[in-house]
């Protein structure tokens, strides 16, 4: 990927009749359905050993042990974060791995008024996009546009991420696994519950 130059893959785009902003928008997702599919390889591994189980042996112990690894936790700085979250970059309404509180308004974090990222409702909305996610915007259908805008609503990129099957635990998933960015660890304490 690295040796395809991003003005040839956009030239190429042009060609073909996409515009300049169009092309842009596309080529980033060339990179994140690469990024995808990496993950998805290395999380089937996880999930084979999450769903069969792996014989150990433990110090101690005479016979062999079973265990069932997960994803405890995923760590990285605020970029590294949303990109396994699947969360917008930049300027977006909701920046948070966690929370949707709108991160571009002035207004002040309240973590009774503030709800967590509904991970259920998200891997729903996201797994309807994927299946229309190469259409232009002027090809959806009424009900796929909306759902694509419900995801820019939230910040989420509209494609299903492969984080969301991953194994992470009985009650977790990517958001719930990905510590509070530091409006949270300042206002809110780390785990609240």
């Amino acid at each position: 990927l690295s040796s395809i130059e991003s003005s040839t893959l956009l030239q190429h785009l042009k060609d073909k009749g996409y515009t300049k902003t169009d092309a842009k928008k596309q080529l980033i997702l060339f990179k994140r359905l690469i990024f995808r599919t990496f993950w998805e390889n290395v999380l089937n591994s996880i999930n084979m050993c999450w769903n069969r189980g792996v014989e150990l042996h433990v110090i101690g112990h005479s016979e062999k042990k079973l265990f069932y690894p997960c994803i405890a936790l995923h760590l990285g700085d605020g970029p590294a974060q949303k990109e396994i979250c699947g969360i917008m970059k930049g300027n977006c309404n909701y920046g948070c791995t966690f929370c949707e509180h709108n991160t571009l308004s002035n207004e002040l974090y309240n973590p009774l008024l503030t709800q967590n990222r509904n991970f259920q409702n998200i891997k729903t909305l996201c797994k309807e996009s994927d299946k229309v996610m190469f259409k232009r915007k002027r090809f959806l259908l009424p009900q796929e546009r909306i759902i694509k805008e419900q995801l820019e609503q939230k910040s989420i990129y509209p494609y299903y991420n492969s984080f969301f099957d991953s194994p992470m635990g009985i009650k977790s998933n990517i958001f719930t696994c990905t510590p509070p960015d530091v409006l949270h660890t300042i206002c809110a304490g780390i785990m609240k519950n």
